[in-house]
């Protein structure tokens, strides 16, 4: 599987997270993008944009 790990500074880290899940229904987008913000340690940083993380933080 291709990883790609650009995100787009424009958007939050939920944003981020949840634009690949946009085709699905909201109740399962809202239950990946808890579990996902869990597994990456990323739940604190759940409302802010990439250019707030040093380094290769942003690659988590």
């Amino acid at each position: 599987m291709h990883q790609d790990y650009r995100l787009y500074p424009n958007s939050t880290v939920e944003e981020n997270i949840l634009r690949p899940l946009l085709p699905y229904e909201k109740a399962y987008r809202e239950e990946r993008l808890a579990r996902l913000l869990g597994l990456l340690g990323l739940e604190k940083w759940r409302h802010q944009k990439p250019a707030r993380f040093r380094g290769g933080s942003n690659k988590r």
